[in-house]
């Protein structure tokens, strides 16, 4: 799912640092301006998303439809219920828990308790949480947007991004707003990650409809279905993954891994391997894959690479992620019991581990990026050969 880049948080970051300079240069018949206002000024209402995105690494487009029902004082969420018309999870934030909830199963899994958990969660992408957040002290700051289109039904436009990753280029963010009550119809987002891929994600907002504070309720089943989360249900330990009895020495055994063709994969029988667990669509996990590439070249000889997607069953994403990204690291996929889940708190990734092949003893383990990754990998590596 994507994951990779926020545009809209971006926009925000232009908005808090241009908003110190305080220059009232924007008049209060400007169309943004009023869309800022008239979306600041909607408290209970139930509007349509229709969502568009092309993530990296992908060649198909994705479309679906969700109901958004939202209770907020200013731009603080009270309720959010996110209902897409095509699965059978939603997304629910109330009584400040987040939840997705599995109809079929008739279960509520907790994510969090604030709303950047929300923003995490892939049902969230029919829902543009910072158009909804943006501050009416917009009139008083320069302007970083301009008009750059008008007909009888909107205007269009189109913002100057000032503070953006150096990892994200050629960003382009639009609005389209409606004529004449000024909401937003429609924002559309396009850029270029790591120079390597391009993705755009475009949201149709229509059919709002203003409620009275009563009209939304908490959803029966919040009383009534089983509930599960990141404190009552912490990963397992699996069959694959062996503590030792005094517990400071963990090995990996009999690991489940498949070839990109779905055929089964035999761990080497000695010398030291290093796991890079990843999945696409994380950016950390984008970040790194040049590092471990490197690493690779430099110690292949002497320590095998394994390249483990424990998330993605699409072998072609994968493929085209290693072509683009210009990865020769041998690709493998993850089985059922993800090997992160007992690394990484709450399974995050990416995840790299360095192991003994004859014992199954590990060696070290790291989670996360960071500019330090090639100099602490390859220290490790040495230290051990």
């Amino acid at each position: 799912m994507l994951r990779i880049i926020r545009i809209l948080i971006l926009l925000l970051a232009s908005v808090n640092t241009m908003a110190q300079e305080k220059s009232p240069a924007v008049q209060n018949d400007d169309p943004f301006i009023k869309m800022v206002r008239a979306t600041n000024a909607l408290n209970t209402f139930i509007f349509t998303s229709q969502l568009n995105m092309k993530q990296v690494f992908t060649f198909d487009t994705i479309r679906n439809t969700a109901e958004i029902r939202i209770k907020k004082s200013g731009v603080m969420i009270q309720f959010l219920q996110i209902i897409p018309s095509e699965n059978q999870k939603e997304l629910l934030f109330c009584l400040d828990s987040a939840w997705v909830v599995d109809h079929s199963a008739r279960n509520m899994a907790l994510i969090g308790h604030t709303h950047d958990d929300l923003s995490h969660n892939f049902i969230s992408t029919s829902y543009p949480f910072t158009l909804f957040t943006l501050d009416t002290m917009l009139a008083y700051v320069s302007p970083f947007w301009k008009i750059t289109g008008e007909n009888n039904d909107f205007y269009e436009v189109t913002m100057d991004i000032a503070n953006k990753s150096e990892d994200v280029s050629d960003v382009l963010v639009k609005f389209m707003i409606r004529k004449p009550d000024f909401l937003p119809y429609g924002l559309y987002q396009e850029s270029v990650y790591l120079k390597v891929d391009k993705m755009f994600q475009e949201q149709i907002l229509s059919d709002f409809r203003l409620l009275d504070t009563n009209e939304i309720e908490i959803p029966g089943y919040y009383y009534l279905y089983e509930r599960s989360g990141l404190q009552e249900n912490s990963p397992e330990m699996d069959s694959a993954i062996v503590a030792d009895p005094d517990k400071s020495t963990v090995y990996l055994s009999d690991l489940e891994l498949f070839t990109l063709e779905g055929d089964e994969f035999k761990m080497y029988g000695d010398g030291l391997v290093l796991l890079d667990l990843w999945y696409v669509g994380c950016a950390p996990c984008m970040k790194s894959a040049p590092v471990v590439e490197k690493l690779y070249k430099q110690y292949g000889s002497k320590v095998h690479f394994l390249s483990i997607n424990e998330v993605d069953r699409d072998s072609a994403r994968i493929k085209l992620f290693k072509e683009k990204m210009g990865i020769t690291v041998p690709a493998l996929l993850g089985g059922e019991n993800k090997i992160a889940n007992r690394f990484s708190q709450y399974g995050g990734y990416p995840v790299f581990i360095l192991f003994e092949a004859s014992t199954g003893k590990v060696l070290w383990h790291i989670a996360g990026y960071s500019e330090e990754l090639e100099k602490v990998i390859g220290e490790v590596i040495e230290k051990n050969l």
